[in-house]
């Protein structure tokens, strides 16, 4: 085959600019001191998360987290079954994850540090396949200071902004998707001719899919992709694929699909402007403090203007153009889809408010950071318009200090976050009243009925500490001192 027609290999081997595609040619500086820097740099969010986790998390089931418990119970008991695994939560299949979180309880009698260790991991393997390709980004645009962004990722991946996701280790299907959409888009682009990246693209999209629906923004994100990169003859085939991959998936999700009315992306669509408003708040959540909807809605509007003018501005590159800005497209149009996919779920029952929460900042993030690559890239490529450099400069700089201040926005939140987890924790094991044990979950009588009870027979979570105490034991403390809350407050 000729070289010209695999992967921009035209491009790379130019022999005008031949250092420009080097890695041995990214001096950053003099020496390598510069080259520690960065990496210093880079390292210190997820040390500095490390450090907020280690003083922030209390190990105690949250709210929708108490579900798993019967699960966990059955998998201890012997009789766990695939129905219960497939079995949804409110809209959504959390199979993936359940297989995970069912496996590291069974291992650990569901100690919840371990949860978040798996989710600090996916982040750090996230961040990996970005950095990768922020390097051959660097060489594809032929902007070594392109490297200096690099902590910028590491800012945005382990920002303490969605800290309900951090504290609260059920959010694992987060951090699954935003790994498998970040993986499909730089294996794709690194092999875009190879059928096994296309299938480890499809895979990535059923896991995403089938860990959180949300998840099935990844396929949007995927047909974005293959328009941007692939060539017209395969464009056809790859999208008629890729659009019956999604059939599939859609047809698998809803065996056994239980409707619920207050769920409903019919009435939801039905309500059009609220709808759009709720994805516009949802987008550009992630870069303004909760409870101002206007310039979340303002900038949400803006990050889907942008993700137009790049898409149609990218069909105009070179191969050696696209290659390098597709990843980054990709996850602006998983932030949208996300949004959408949120949106037909909530907005039908919930105000433009509840699309600020915090947990959603993960998603929203993603879209932010492909963005900042894009401004990048455009303002890289566009000679013919000068003036245009500094101005995407510009917003380029404000964003990046925008993640800084959210950052800190999100230290706060960890610390109040932290303090309701500490009280609902406290009156659950000291007999607290009914309004005090809502902080964990909305249902107290449930909880002590039935979640509880099993608990402590399996010494599962915090219980577990009980070492030295029998079943009968650590059951007739838990009655003691909860046996009268449940009239207390009648």
């Amino acid at each position: 085959m000729p070289a010209t027609t695999r992967l921009g290999v035209e491009q790379l081997n130019d022999p005008r600019r031949p250092s420009d595609f080097a890695f041995g040619s990214f001096h950053l500086g003099d020496g390598v001191g510069w080259m520690v820097v960065l990496a210093l740099l880079t390292a210190v969010p997820p040390v500095f998360l490390i450090v907020l986790l280690y003083q922030y998390f209390v190990e105690v089931p949250y709210l929708d987290q108490w579900w798993l418990l019967p699960v966990i119970a059955a998998q201890k008991e012997g009789t766990l079954s695939f129905g219960l695994l497939w079995h949804q939560n409110a809209e959504h299949r959390l199979f993936v994850p359940k297989v995970i979180m069912v496996g590291l309880a069974a291992l650990t009698n569901w100690n919840l540090w371990y949860e978040v260790a798996v989710n600090f991991l996916l982040t750090a393997v996230t961040f990996g396949i970005l950095a990768y390709h922020v390097c051959r980004f660097a060489k594809l645009m032929r902007v070594r200071s392109a490297l200096w962004l690099m902590p910028v990722v590491s800012l945005v991946l382990f920002s303490p902004a969605p800290f309900e996701n951090w504290l609260w280790s059920w959010q694992m299907p987060y951090y699954l998707i935003a790994f498998c959409v970040t993986l499909l888009g730089v294996v794709v682009v690194r092999f875009p001719n190879s059928p096994a990246s296309w299938g480890i693209a499809f895979l990535c999209a059923m896991v995403a899919s089938f860990s959180f629906a949300t998840g099935f923004a990844v396929w949007l994100a995927g047909m974005v992709l293959s328009h941007v990169i692939a060539s017209k003859s395969r464009r056809t085939i790859v999208s008629f694929a890729w659009g019956g991959g999604l059939v599939l998936a859609i047809a698998l999700y809803l065996v056994g699909y239980e409707f619920l009315s207050w769920t409903d992306p019919v009435s939801a669509l039905a309500r059009g402007y609220h709808f759009a408003g709720y994805c516009a708040v949802y987008l550009g959540a992630a870069v303004v403090p909760t409870g101002y909807i206007m310039p979340a809605a303002l900038l949400g509007v803006g990050k889907i203007l942008f993700f137009i003018l790049f898409y149609v501005w990218s069909r105009n590159q070179s191969l050696r153009v696209r290659l390098a800005v597709a990843p980054f497209l990709c996850l602006v149009a998983f932030a949208i889809g996300a949004a959408a996919v949120t949106a037909a779920g909530r907005s039908n029952i919930h105000p433009l408010i509840q699309a600020m929460s915090p947990r959603y900042i993960t998603f929203s993030q993603l879209g932010w950071l492909g963005v900042l690559f894009l401004l990048v890239a455009v303002g890289r490529e566009r000679q013919r318009f000068p003036i245009l450099r500094p101005v995407l400069g510009l917003i380029a700089c404000l964003l990046i200090i925008d993640f800084l201040a959210m950052s800190v926005h999100g230290l706060l939140g960890m610390k109040w976050f932290s303090s309701e987890m500490r009280k609902g924790k406290a009156a659950l094991i000291c007999g607290g009243t009914d309004d005090q044990i809502r902080k964990l979950y909305v249902q107290p009588a449930q909880l002590r009925s039935e979640f509880l009870p099993l608990l402590y027979k399996h010494k599962l979570s915090f219980a577990r500490k009980l070492k030295g105490r029998s079943e009968q034991e650590s059951l007739g403390q838990f009655e003691r001192r909860n046996g009268d809350m449940s009239t207390e407050t009648k």
